[in-house]
Protein backbone atom coordinates (compact mmCIF):
# COMPACT_ATOMS: atom_id res chain seq x y z
CA UNK A 1 0.00 0.00 0.00
CA UNK A 2 2.58 2.43 0.56
CA UNK A 3 3.63 4.81 3.11
CA UNK A 4 0.67 5.82 5.16
CA UNK A 5 -1.47 9.01 4.20
CA UNK A 6 0.51 11.89 5.96
CA UNK A 7 -0.18 15.90 6.14
CA UNK A 8 2.22 18.65 6.48
CA UNK A 9 2.60 21.89 4.00
CA UNK A 10 5.03 21.47 1.66
CA UNK A 11 7.70 23.95 1.76
CA UNK A 12 7.34 25.68 -1.19
CA UNK A 13 4.07 27.19 0.31
CA UNK A 14 2.96 28.40 3.49
CA UNK A 15 0.50 27.01 5.92
CA UNK A 16 -2.76 27.75 5.69
CA UNK A 17 -3.68 29.56 8.74
CA UNK A 18 -7.34 30.68 9.67
CA UNK A 19 -8.60 34.21 11.38
CA UNK A 20 -12.42 33.34 11.03
CA UNK A 21 -14.24 32.89 14.03
CA UNK A 22 -17.78 34.56 14.72
CA UNK A 23 -20.04 33.73 12.00
CA UNK A 24 -20.77 36.61 9.73
CA UNK A 25 -24.30 37.86 8.19
CA UNK A 26 -25.50 35.42 5.59
CA UNK A 27 -24.67 37.55 1.82
CA UNK A 28 -27.38 39.68 0.39
CA UNK A 29 -27.48 40.18 -3.44
CA UNK A 30 -23.44 40.30 -4.82
CA UNK A 31 -22.59 42.31 -1.56
CA UNK A 32 -19.65 39.49 -0.37
CA UNK A 33 -19.25 39.54 3.71
CA UNK A 34 -15.62 40.47 5.08
CA UNK A 35 -15.34 36.42 5.70
CA UNK A 36 -16.54 35.85 2.41
CA UNK A 37 -14.40 38.40 1.08
CA UNK A 38 -11.42 36.82 2.63
CA UNK A 39 -11.84 33.65 1.53
CA UNK A 40 -11.84 34.33 -1.74
CA UNK A 41 -8.93 37.30 -1.33
CA UNK A 42 -7.35 33.86 0.11
CA UNK A 43 -7.92 32.01 -3.01
CA UNK A 44 -6.77 34.08 -5.71
CA UNK A 45 -3.87 34.62 -3.79
CA UNK A 46 -3.59 31.08 -3.94
CA UNK A 47 -3.44 30.63 -7.02
CA UNK A 48 0.10 30.35 -7.51
CA UNK A 49 0.36 27.40 -5.65
CA UNK A 50 -2.78 26.16 -6.32
CA UNK A 51 -2.21 25.78 -9.98
CA UNK A 52 1.21 23.97 -9.97
CA UNK A 53 -1.04 21.06 -7.67
CA UNK A 54 -0.85 17.78 -9.73
CA UNK A 55 -3.56 16.62 -11.50
CA UNK A 56 -5.44 13.18 -10.42
CA UNK A 57 -3.88 9.87 -11.74
CA UNK A 58 -0.77 11.38 -13.02
CA UNK A 59 1.05 9.65 -10.44
CA UNK A 60 0.88 12.12 -7.52
CA UNK A 61 -2.63 12.20 -6.83
CA UNK A 62 -1.15 11.59 -2.57
CA UNK A 63 -0.18 15.02 -3.34
CA UNK A 64 -3.11 16.38 -4.75
CA UNK A 65 -5.61 15.02 -1.52
CA UNK A 66 -2.99 16.17 0.83
CA UNK A 67 -3.22 19.70 -0.29
CA UNK A 68 -7.31 19.24 0.45
CA UNK A 69 -6.22 17.86 3.51
CA UNK A 70 -4.14 20.60 4.65
CA UNK A 71 -6.07 23.14 3.75
CA UNK A 72 -9.63 21.81 5.35
CA UNK A 73 -7.80 20.82 8.74
CA UNK A 74 -7.47 24.55 8.91
CA UNK A 75 -10.70 26.13 7.20
CA UNK A 76 -13.02 24.11 6.01
CA UNK A 77 -14.78 26.89 3.41
CA UNK A 78 -11.12 27.58 2.14
CA UNK A 79 -11.22 24.04 1.20
CA UNK A 80 -14.07 24.13 -0.45
CA UNK A 81 -13.43 26.76 -2.85
CA UNK A 82 -10.26 25.89 -3.46
CA UNK A 83 -11.88 22.11 -4.16
CA UNK A 84 -13.87 23.69 -6.90
CA UNK A 85 -10.79 25.37 -8.42
CA UNK A 86 -8.68 22.75 -8.59
CA UNK A 87 -11.37 20.50 -9.83
CA UNK A 88 -12.31 22.96 -12.73
CA UNK A 89 -8.64 23.26 -13.79
CA UNK A 90 -8.36 18.96 -13.83
CA UNK A 91 -11.54 19.28 -15.30
CA UNK A 92 -10.23 21.52 -18.59
CA UNK A 93 -7.61 19.29 -18.53
CA UNK A 94 -8.90 16.21 -19.35
CA UNK A 95 -11.35 17.36 -21.84
CA UNK A 96 -8.41 18.81 -23.49
CA UNK A 97 -8.72 22.35 -23.05
CA UNK A 98 -6.14 25.16 -22.29
CA UNK A 99 -6.10 26.02 -18.86
CA UNK A 100 -5.01 29.56 -18.33
CA UNK A 101 -3.09 30.34 -14.86
CA UNK A 102 -3.79 33.16 -12.53
CA UNK A 103 -7.57 32.87 -13.10
CA UNK A 104 -9.76 31.97 -9.97
CA UNK A 105 -11.97 28.96 -11.24
CA UNK A 106 -15.71 26.98 -9.71
CA UNK A 107 -17.41 24.30 -10.64
CA UNK A 108 -20.70 24.89 -10.22
CA UNK A 109 -22.43 21.42 -11.61
CA UNK A 110 -25.67 20.77 -9.10
CA UNK A 111 -28.85 20.64 -10.16
CA UNK A 112 -28.38 21.10 -13.94
CA UNK A 113 -31.99 20.69 -14.88
CA UNK A 114 -32.49 23.98 -13.69
CA UNK A 115 -30.64 25.88 -16.09
CA UNK A 116 -31.60 25.85 -19.91
CA UNK A 117 -28.94 26.10 -22.82
CA UNK A 118 -30.70 26.76 -26.42
CA UNK A 119 -28.39 27.22 -29.49
CA UNK A 120 -29.03 30.68 -30.60
CA UNK A 121 -27.25 32.83 -33.57
CA UNK A 122 -23.98 33.88 -31.40
CA UNK A 123 -23.57 31.06 -29.62
CA UNK A 124 -25.71 29.39 -26.16
CA UNK A 125 -28.61 31.11 -24.67
CA UNK A 126 -28.14 30.31 -20.77
CA UNK A 127 -30.90 30.76 -18.54
CA UNK A 128 -32.36 29.69 -15.93
CA UNK A 129 -30.91 29.47 -12.02
CA UNK A 130 -28.22 27.90 -10.39
CA UNK A 131 -28.16 27.05 -6.48
CA UNK A 132 -24.74 26.13 -4.94
CA UNK A 133 -23.18 28.56 -6.21
CA UNK A 134 -19.92 28.25 -4.11
CA UNK A 135 -17.41 31.59 -4.28
CA UNK A 136 -19.86 33.40 -6.53
CA UNK A 137 -18.62 36.86 -7.74
CA UNK A 138 -15.42 35.85 -5.92
CA UNK A 139 -14.61 33.97 -8.80
CA UNK A 140 -12.77 34.80 -12.35
CA UNK A 141 -14.63 31.49 -13.97
CA UNK A 142 -16.96 29.20 -13.23
CA UNK A 143 -17.42 25.46 -15.21
CA UNK A 144 -21.61 25.66 -15.12
CA UNK A 145 -24.06 22.54 -15.99
CA UNK A 146 -26.95 23.08 -18.07
CA UNK A 147 -29.38 20.98 -20.02
CA UNK A 148 -29.93 21.34 -23.22
CA UNK A 149 -31.70 19.47 -26.41
CA UNK A 150 -28.77 17.17 -26.98
CA UNK A 151 -28.00 16.55 -23.53
CA UNK A 152 -26.47 17.54 -20.24
CA UNK A 153 -23.60 20.63 -21.28
CA UNK A 154 -20.97 22.35 -19.78
CA UNK A 155 -20.10 25.78 -20.23
CA UNK A 156 -17.69 28.57 -18.58
CA UNK A 157 -19.20 31.86 -17.41
CA UNK A 158 -18.01 35.02 -16.07
CA UNK A 159 -19.63 35.26 -12.86
CA UNK A 160 -19.59 38.95 -12.98
CA UNK A 161 -22.52 38.36 -15.89
CA UNK A 162 -24.84 36.89 -13.47
CA UNK A 163 -27.22 38.10 -11.27
CA UNK A 164 -26.41 36.60 -7.25
CA UNK A 165 -30.17 36.21 -6.07
CA UNK A 166 -30.25 38.45 -2.45
CA UNK A 167 -30.59 36.23 1.03
CA UNK A 168 -29.89 32.91 -0.93
CA UNK A 169 -27.69 31.47 1.47
CA UNK A 170 -29.33 32.13 4.96
CA UNK A 171 -27.27 29.54 6.54
CA UNK A 172 -24.90 30.24 8.71
CA UNK A 173 -22.74 27.30 7.93
CA UNK A 174 -20.54 27.38 4.88
CA UNK A 175 -21.53 31.30 4.82
CA UNK A 176 -18.01 32.14 4.04
CA UNK A 177 -18.14 29.98 0.92
CA UNK A 178 -20.65 32.35 -0.53
CA UNK A 179 -22.78 29.65 -1.91
CA UNK A 180 -25.07 31.71 -3.35
CA UNK A 181 -28.44 31.70 -5.85
CA UNK A 182 -27.31 32.46 -9.07
CA UNK A 183 -30.22 33.88 -12.17
CA UNK A 184 -28.73 33.08 -15.83
CA UNK A 185 -30.11 34.93 -18.53
CA UNK A 186 -26.93 35.84 -21.12
CA UNK A 187 -25.40 34.48 -24.28
CA UNK A 188 -22.29 32.87 -24.22
CA UNK A 189 -20.41 32.18 -27.61
CA UNK A 190 -19.64 29.04 -28.78
CA UNK A 191 -15.84 28.33 -27.17
CA UNK A 192 -18.12 28.46 -23.89
CA UNK A 193 -19.21 25.19 -24.61
CA UNK A 194 -16.84 22.86 -23.07
CA UNK A 195 -16.86 19.14 -24.43
CA UNK A 196 -19.56 16.79 -25.63
CA UNK A 197 -23.03 16.39 -24.50
CA UNK A 198 -22.57 14.28 -21.08
CA UNK A 199 -18.64 15.08 -20.72
CA UNK A 200 -18.51 16.18 -17.80
CA UNK A 201 -20.22 13.45 -16.13
CA UNK A 202 -18.72 10.58 -18.50
CA UNK A 203 -14.97 11.06 -17.79
CA UNK A 204 -13.17 8.96 -15.30
CA UNK A 205 -11.99 12.22 -13.96
CA UNK A 206 -15.72 13.01 -12.80
CA UNK A 207 -15.35 10.37 -10.00
CA UNK A 208 -11.79 11.30 -9.04
CA UNK A 209 -12.74 14.54 -8.76
CA UNK A 210 -15.63 13.09 -6.37
CA UNK A 211 -13.32 11.12 -4.44
CA UNK A 212 -11.32 14.19 -3.86
CA UNK A 213 -14.02 15.56 -1.94
CA UNK A 214 -13.22 13.05 0.71
CA UNK A 215 -10.22 14.26 1.27
CA UNK A 216 -11.30 17.24 2.31
CA UNK A 217 -14.04 15.72 4.86
CA UNK A 218 -11.22 14.15 6.39
CA UNK A 219 -9.45 17.18 6.68
CA UNK A 220 -12.06 18.75 8.22
CA UNK A 221 -12.65 15.92 10.57
CA UNK A 222 -8.47 15.96 11.71
CA UNK A 223 -8.99 18.74 13.06
CA UNK A 224 -12.45 18.53 15.45
CA UNK A 225 -10.50 15.27 16.60
CA UNK A 226 -7.30 17.57 17.66
CA UNK A 227 -9.61 19.61 19.70
CA UNK A 228 -10.46 15.95 21.63
CA UNK A 229 -6.79 15.41 21.69
CA UNK A 230 -6.13 18.34 23.19
CA UNK A 231 -9.00 18.12 26.00
CA UNK A 232 -7.65 14.83 26.72
CA UNK A 233 -3.69 15.76 27.18
CA UNK A 234 -5.19 18.65 29.53
CA UNK A 235 -7.12 16.73 31.62
CA UNK A 236 -5.35 13.71 31.74
CA UNK A 237 -8.18 11.88 32.01
CA UNK A 238 -8.69 8.29 30.92
CA UNK A 239 -12.18 8.24 29.81
CA UNK A 240 -10.88 11.52 27.22
CA UNK A 241 -7.85 8.81 26.66
CA UNK A 242 -10.60 6.15 25.43
CA UNK A 243 -11.98 8.26 23.10
CA UNK A 244 -9.47 10.09 21.67
CA UNK A 245 -7.68 6.50 20.96
CA UNK A 246 -10.98 4.90 19.06
CA UNK A 247 -11.52 8.21 16.87
CA UNK A 248 -7.75 7.95 16.26
CA UNK A 249 -7.84 4.12 14.82
CA UNK A 250 -11.26 5.36 12.71
CA UNK A 251 -8.97 8.37 11.25
CA UNK A 252 -6.15 5.97 10.58
CA UNK A 253 -8.21 3.42 8.70
CA UNK A 254 -9.92 6.47 6.42
CA UNK A 255 -6.78 8.10 6.17
CA UNK A 256 -5.10 3.97 4.67
CA UNK A 257 -8.19 4.22 2.13
CA UNK A 258 -7.37 7.23 0.82
CA UNK A 259 -4.09 6.42 0.31
CA UNK A 260 -4.70 3.46 -1.17
CA UNK A 261 -7.40 4.96 -3.17
CA UNK A 262 -4.85 7.50 -4.36
CA UNK A 263 -2.82 4.94 -5.64
CA UNK A 264 -5.48 3.21 -7.22
CA UNK A 265 -6.07 6.16 -9.51
CA UNK A 266 -2.61 6.50 -10.28
CA UNK A 267 -2.02 3.00 -11.40
CA UNK A 268 -5.29 2.78 -13.49
CA UNK A 269 -6.39 6.72 -14.37
CA UNK A 270 -9.19 5.38 -17.00
CA UNK A 271 -11.12 2.71 -15.80
CA UNK A 272 -13.76 4.75 -15.03
CA UNK A 273 -15.88 1.81 -13.55
CA UNK A 274 -13.36 1.21 -10.97
CA UNK A 275 -12.93 5.19 -10.06
CA UNK A 276 -17.23 5.23 -9.45
CA UNK A 277 -16.90 2.18 -7.00
CA UNK A 278 -13.51 3.73 -5.05
CA UNK A 279 -15.22 6.93 -5.53
CA UNK A 280 -18.34 5.79 -3.79
CA UNK A 281 -16.39 3.64 -1.25
CA UNK A 282 -13.81 6.86 -0.22
CA UNK A 283 -16.76 9.01 0.60
CA UNK A 284 -19.34 6.54 2.31
CA UNK A 285 -16.08 5.75 5.08
CA UNK A 286 -15.01 9.51 4.78
CA UNK A 287 -18.73 10.23 5.64
CA UNK A 288 -19.22 7.75 8.48
CA UNK A 289 -16.33 8.14 10.46
CA UNK A 290 -16.39 12.25 10.50
CA UNK A 291 -20.27 11.77 11.73
CA UNK A 292 -19.35 9.71 14.33
CA UNK A 293 -16.49 11.75 15.31
CA UNK A 294 -18.22 14.54 15.79
CA UNK A 295 -21.15 12.61 17.96
CA UNK A 296 -17.97 11.38 20.13
CA UNK A 297 -16.36 14.73 20.39
CA UNK A 298 -19.64 16.23 21.34
CA UNK A 299 -20.57 13.25 23.65
CA UNK A 300 -17.04 13.65 25.52
CA UNK A 301 -16.52 16.91 25.90
CA UNK A 302 -19.74 18.32 26.36
CA UNK A 303 -21.32 21.47 25.23
CA UNK A 304 -19.12 23.81 26.04
CA UNK A 305 -17.02 24.07 22.98
CA UNK A 306 -19.84 24.03 20.53
CA UNK A 307 -21.07 27.16 22.84
CA UNK A 308 -18.03 28.92 23.83
CA UNK A 309 -15.76 28.14 21.15
CA UNK A 310 -16.27 30.20 17.89
CA UNK A 311 -13.60 28.35 15.73
CA UNK A 312 -14.72 25.12 16.78
CA UNK A 313 -18.47 25.44 17.04
CA UNK A 314 -17.84 27.04 12.87
CA UNK A 315 -15.79 23.99 11.93
CA UNK A 316 -18.74 21.05 13.27
CA UNK A 317 -21.10 23.36 11.61
CA UNK A 318 -19.51 23.73 8.57
CA UNK A 319 -18.40 19.94 8.03
CA UNK A 320 -21.66 18.66 8.77
CA UNK A 321 -23.01 20.77 6.42
CA UNK A 322 -20.64 19.52 3.89
CA UNK A 323 -20.78 16.07 4.62
CA UNK A 324 -24.53 15.97 3.46
CA UNK A 325 -23.28 16.44 -0.07
CA UNK A 326 -23.48 12.59 0.37
CA UNK A 327 -26.53 10.87 1.09
CA UNK A 328 -25.35 7.84 2.61
CA UNK A 329 -28.19 5.48 1.79
CA UNK A 330 -28.30 5.95 -1.83
CA UNK A 331 -24.18 6.04 -1.85
CA UNK A 332 -24.62 2.54 -0.48
CA UNK A 333 -26.90 1.13 -2.34
CA UNK A 334 -25.31 2.28 -5.35
CA UNK A 335 -21.63 0.78 -4.02
CA UNK A 336 -23.45 -2.09 -3.80
CA UNK A 337 -25.32 -2.88 -7.15
CA UNK A 338 -21.72 -2.55 -8.87
CA UNK A 339 -20.21 -5.69 -10.12
CA UNK A 340 -16.82 -6.18 -9.11
CA UNK A 341 -14.69 -8.75 -9.73
CA UNK A 342 -11.82 -7.62 -7.77
CA UNK A 343 -11.66 -9.12 -4.67
CA UNK A 344 -12.33 -6.98 -1.21
CA UNK A 345 -10.01 -5.85 0.88
CA UNK A 346 -6.68 -8.77 1.04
Amino acid sequence: MGEPFRTGCPSDRPPVVTQRGEPAAPSAGDELTPDQHAVCDWLRCSTSWLDRVPYPGGGATRDRWRVLVDIATQDLARARLAEGHLDARAILAELRVDVPGGLVWGVWAAEPHLLRAERSRDGWQLRGEKRWCSGSTGLDRALVTATADDGPRLFVVDPRDLFPLPHSWPALAMSATASVTMRFDLTVNEQAAIGAPGAYVERPGFWHGSAGVAACWYGGTLAIAARLREAADRADSGRLDAVSGRVRAQLENVGALLAHGADEIDRTPNDRGAANARALRLRIAAEDAARWVILETARALGPSPLAFEPVHARRVADLELYLCQLRPELAAAELGALRCDAPVGW
